[in-house]
């Protein structure tokens, strides 16, 4: 089977939308992972501080009230939320 050079030009281009697009799925997981990463040492410098079990159930109750969605959680929203503990 002889390939022209527009069959190998096609392959090429797909292959190289393939590579660029799982290189971006990578980089946009790895930095949603350092976010989450900060969010959670942030809260448990809150925890840290506590200095009662009242002021632990009242950060209990801030915490409850994060913007948790699951997957589709946006960690921004979340490390803005964390900084009014």
């Amino acid at each position: 089977m002889k390939l022209t050079l527009g069959a190998i030009l096609t392959i090429s281009v797909l292959f190289g939308l393939v590579v660029v697009f799982w290189l971006g799925a990578f980089s946009a997981s790895f930095t949603t992972n350092l976010c989450y990463s900060e969010v959670i040492g942030k809260i448990s410098e809150q925890i840290k501080k506590q200095e009662s079990l009242g002021s632990l159930a009242e950060l209990s109750r801030k915490l409850e009230s994060l913007p948790l969605a699951g997957y589709e959680s946006s960690c921004e929203e979340i490390k803005s939320e964390v900084q009014n503990l």
